[in-house]
């Protein structure tokens, strides 16, 4: 029974051990991080009560998260939520390196002693207090870590207690050797600080506590109030007498204690008390000497200040250094004493700095869904319900917030339901059309949702414009799982060529249409009307779900604005961002990736080496030698980005190490709402080689910058290692074709990951990858080829695609592994027919004012214009035949509109008839025009054509002919053919012999006619022989 008692009794203990350990307070929300820093109960004599302990670190996690000045560090008590004094001494954002000196409030060895070490607050004011650090008993603390060129400047020395009692500097040294962090150096002659004030040795007690070393046997003064007179108060070492010497002296008696000849150059901490008649001194904490006087007097206050590193009357100069000098009204014991020396002498002893916690404040995730429904959707209109859910380690409800992309709040620290550990809250949308970011606990999550314009059932847009052409788009996801901002990107003709600007996406809801953010890019084009392009939109959908999206378009150029991407060209780096990252491509690194911050973790740099992106690299035999040969070496590489709201894409083009026989490439997308890029990395080769040591792939983070790695092999085990700070295990011989690998901190949230999606290499020999953990980061290597000498040739390949993602680090790697299903199981895209709904028949506006002749060329023309475009034209004119009796077809034809040039709307139906073709008289032309969707009109346009030249004879024919021998009285036969393009109404034959002055006539008669020919004949008979005319 009693045995059973003890061990509930032992259990007990623990769960409240660990309830205690684990449930601390979080000081505040504003303040992103915290670190426990425990005391080596060990390293403690007793208890000490209001003890400044020294805390001096360096701490990569500080370097990546607090301010660069250090001003939002603060302490508390191990409950989490009471502030404590402390005081920077020194703080180094570029490496971390912080000495600081915190009260705490009770440092025993009773029972374990903590503290909690906050940061991570950007907008915090300077939290320092340092006064109130020194306020047990301390009437001057000096750090001596101050520096000012030459000698004589008053106030130097900052006094870190309220007293304000600042020593002058009569220091020319400039030597800064400290213990710790930095000291004065003394340069044995005529240096010295003026402490300037006595009244602390008024008093029978008091404590003066130094770290020293000297150079020499030189008399050296560390501090001494002896200006030629007595009262003095000294600590001294003069090793042509006893060596270290606390020496108080009022005139008439001497009170002594010595800790005898020390070694040079070898640094000792010393303490020197007195307590009304005892003194006592102290070397590295412990008791070396004491003696007592009671005839001493109790006020040793004299004519002299208070100096260190000489006398007040000029002798006993220091040849040395001192760090650290400290001087109290009060008699430190011995438990003080040996637990300062101990947390000073090796404070990374003393103390252990815990791992980086963050307030349980942190979502894994941010979705939105219809209605309190189970369907994930992203796209809203206005008006309508978005269920926003959220889930993680929080200590309360979480707290929400809402902003639109104009930055107007619509919704303030507002409280989200629990239900069951999923933490959820409706909002009714009223705002702006655009992307809303939402913020849980004050961590912003970007982009998380899209009000969109609502537009008609017949597709006319929000502002009443028309779009005519329609393609519908199927997308289903293959029963994988739900999906968020799932990028499709497909490649689309466009038969009836739209407009650029006018090319859109709508998505249908169930209910409405609703316009989604898209983009084309890789658009082929003549002037404004497209022919093909890609286009890209997201998609948000459940599992196994079938969604319906329409690509719309017109003829028309309406214009629209949609962000999500911004890239930016510095100086120094093309930096590509979007919701949940910032990436970095430097030009002098190869143009390969240098960095990347995780918005949804610490929004800070990851990199360690740089770049992040380590390869190609590989090893080119040269004689007996060999030849390192970098991608990231490269400064003459080049990069072309090409931007859009939704994907953006960067391709790279270099050499290795400017070598143009061996090219490489790397091509990335990244999209507006994806936690990835994709990437595709080339090398080729241009000519033969002896090539060893070569890698493709690898990624390199910061060291300690993230806790975990893990990896998924061929076979689908997923394996998880341990990440520390420092030079660590490495681990080699890797599963080369491994689907994924990642690194990740569930504090800090920050994480990355690589996704092998493809990989075809020409070349290989004992691939491998490994995880190296070294000093300076963390990095996975991808090796192709080994240390083994292979030759390669001309035209061998290395290509290999990628999806980099930068994602929140509390979802460990079940996010990396469900992204890796989704894109080896992409949704399924099918299209449908390019349609038009056109209802409206083309109309003509104008058809001219047609008035000419048969000697001129006639035009005959019309304006037309469609609410699509238009197709075709066919034409019919008729009119007069021969002498106006018959109706005569002049022309019968059809041309084509949309095969003449740039597709349009509006255009001229034109055509011209010789006047070769037309007889004079009415003419009848009738024009039907056609549209894209088979609609037609019709105009007559009728007008006349005068007759405007005379008749002309052609031909004349004489039976018998003018060379015949001819008798009177034989009948001659004259026929004529006459042109005319209108008709002939009579033809008379005129004819005469010489002897007469006039012609007589005959009227001819009409023999026929044939393509406006007129024959006519008529004859005569001479009556006697003479020359005839006719």
């Amino acid at each position: 029974m009693k045995e059973g008692l003890g061990r509930y009794l032992l259990l007990l203990v623990f769960l409240l051990f660990l309830v205690s350990s684990t449930s601390a307070e979080w000081y505040d929300s504003s303040w992103d991080y915290r670190k426990n820093i425990t005391f080596n109960q060990s390293q403690i004599s007793g208890s000490n009560e209001d003890f400044p302990a020294l805390i001096n670190i360096t701490d990569s996690d500080l370097k990546n998260s607090a301010q660069n000045d250090g001003d939002d560090i603060l302490f508390t008590t191990s409950n989490g939520s009471l502030k404590i004094p402390h005081e920077l001494e020194t703080y180094d954002n570029s490496t971390g390196r912080l000495t600081a000196h915190v009260k705490v409030l009770n440092m025993t060895n009773q029972t374990e002693t903590s503290i909690y070490m906050y940061y991570g607050n950007s907008e915090a004011s300077n939290q320092e207090n340092a006064s109130g650090v020194w306020s047990n008993g301390y009437e001057a603390v000096y750090h001596l870590d101050e520096e000012k060129a030459g000698t004589g400047n008053n106030g130097v020395y900052e006094d870190s207690t309220s007293n304000d009692n600042d020593g002058d500097d009569e220091v020319s040294d400039s030597g800064k050797e400290g213990v710790i962090y930095q000291g004065q150096n003394f340069d044995a002659t005529d240096d010295y600080i003026d402490l300037g004030f006595e009244y602390v040795v008024a008093d029978d007690t008091f404590t003066i506590s130094t770290w020293f070393h000297v150079d020499s046997t030189q008399y050296s003064t560390l501090v001494d109030t002896y200006d030629g007179s007595f009262p003095q108060v000294s600590i001294q070492y003069n090793e042509g007498q006893t060596g270290l010497d606390y020496r108080l002296h009022d005139g008439s008696n001497l009170l002594k204690t010595s800790a005898g000849i020390l070694q040079k150059d070898v640094t000792y901490h010393v303490t020197g008390i007195r307590d009304g008649a005892d003194s006592v001194l102290y070397l590295n904490g412990k008791e070396k000497d004491s003696n007592s006087k009671a005839s001493l007097a109790s006020d040793l206050t004299g004519s002299g200040n208070l100096r260190a590193g000489r006398r007040p009357d000029g002798t006993g100069p220091m040849d040395g250094f001192m760090d650290e000098l400290r001087i109290s009204s009060v008699a430190r014991n011995d438990n003080w004493l040996a637990t300062s020396y101990k947390n000073q002498d090796n404070p990374s002893s003393f103390h252990t700095v815990g791992s980086q916690e963050r307030e349980k404040t942190l979502a894994r995730y941010a979705r939105t869904f219809k209605n309190g429904a189970a369907k994930p959707r992203s796209f809203f209109s206005n008006n309508s319900m978005a269920t926003i859910r959220t889930a993680g380690e929080f200590s309360s409800n979480p707290e929400l917030a809402i902003i639109d992309s104009q930055g107007n709040t619509h919704v303030d620290s507002v409280s989200m339901a629990n239900l069951s550990g999923i933490y959820e809250y409706n909002y009714s949308l009223n705002g702006s059309t655009g992307w809303y970011d939402i913020k849980i606990n004050g961590n912003t999550w970007e982009n998380q949702f899209y009000q969109s314009p609502v537009w008609q059932g017949n597709f006319t847009d929000a502002d009443g414009n028309k779009y005519t052409f329609r393609r519908n788009i199927n997308v289903s996801e293959p029963g994988v799982e739900e999906r968020f901002f799932e990028p499709v990107d497909v490649n689309l003709d466009f038969g009836f060529s739209p407009d650029n600007d006018s090319i859109r996406v709508v998505a249908w809801n169930g209910s409405r249409a609703l316009e989604i953010p898209s983009q084309i890019y890789n658009v082929t084009k003549n002037g404004e009307s497209v022919s093909n392009a890609n286009v890209v939109f997201l998609s948000t959908m459940n599992q196994s779900e079938n969604r319906i999206y329409y690509i719309v378009s017109a003829k028309s150029e309406y214009s629209k604005n949609i962000t999500g991407l911004n890239d930016t060209d510095t100086d120094l780096d093309q930096k590509i961002e979007n919701s949940h990252f910032e990436a970095f491509f430097n030009q002098s690194l190869g143009y390969l990736m240098r960095d990347v911050k995780d918005k949804l973790g610490s929004s800070s740099s990851l990199s360690g080496i740089e770049p992040m992106d380590q390869y190609p690299q590989v090893s080119e035999k040269e004689g007996f030698t060999s030849e390192d040969l970098e991608a990231r070496s490269d400064i003459t590489a080049e990069i072309n980005v090409t931007e859009g709201p939704l994907r953006t894409e960067l391709s790279v083009e270099g050499d290795l190490d400017g070598v143009t026989d061996y090219p490489y490439s790397v091509d990335c997308e990244i999209y507006a709402a994806s936690p990835y890029m994709i990437c595709e990395k080339n090398l080729t080769l241009t000519k033969s080689a002896e090539w060893k040591n070569l890698f493709f792939n690898g990624l390199a983070v910061g060291d300690g910058k993230m806790a975990w790695s893990s990896y998924r092999n061929s076979n689908g085990q997923i394996t998880t290692q341990k990440l520390s700070e420092g030079d660590n295990t490495d681990y080699s011989n890797l599963d080369n074709e491994m689907n994924w690998i990642s690194f990740y901190d569930n504090s800090t949230g920050d994480a990355l990951a690589e996704i092998f999606l493809q990989r075809k290499y020409s070349v290989e020999n004992n691939p491998e990858i490994k995880l190296k953990d070294t000093s300076t980061g963390e990095i996975y290597q991808e090796k192709l080829i080994d240390g083994t000498y292979q030759d390669v040739s001309e035209g061998d390949y290395w290509h290999s695609k990628t999806a980099r993602m930068i994602y929140n680090g509390l979802r460990e790697y079940e996010y990396v592994n469900q992204t890796y299903r989704q894109l080896s199981n992409p949704v399924e895209v099918s299209r449908g027919l390019e349609v038009t709904d056109d209802q409206a028949v083309p109309n003509y506006s104008e058809t001219g004012n047609i008035s000419t002749n048969d000697s001129s060329d006639i035009k005959v023309f019309s304006r037309w214009k469609d609410d699509t475009f238009l197709d075709r034209a066919r034409i019919n004119i008729t009119g007069n035949g021969v002498n106006g009796s018959d109706t005569e077809l002049y022309l019968n034809d059809s041309y084509d509109i949309r095969n003449s040039g740039d597709l349009t709307n509006e255009s001229w139906v034109n055509v011209t008839l010789s006047n070769s073709t037309v007889n004079a008289g009415e003419i009848s032309a009738n024009i039907t025009v056609f549209d894209v969707a088979g609609k037609s009109n019709s105009t007559q346009i009728e007008f006349n054509v005068s007759d405007s030249t005379p008749p002309e004879y052609k031909k004349v024919i004489n039976l018998p002919d003018n060379k015949a021998e001819l008798d009177p009285g034989q009948k001659i036969n004259i026929t004529a053919n006459i042109t005319e393009y209108s008709n002939v109404s009579t033809a008379y034959l005129y004819y005469k012999n010489d002897s007469v002055s006039d012609y007589s006539k005959i009227k001819m008669a009409r023999n026929r006619e044939t393509d406006f020919i007129h024959t006519y004949e008529a004859n005569f008979t001479p009556a006697f022989k003479d020359n005839y005319t006719y």
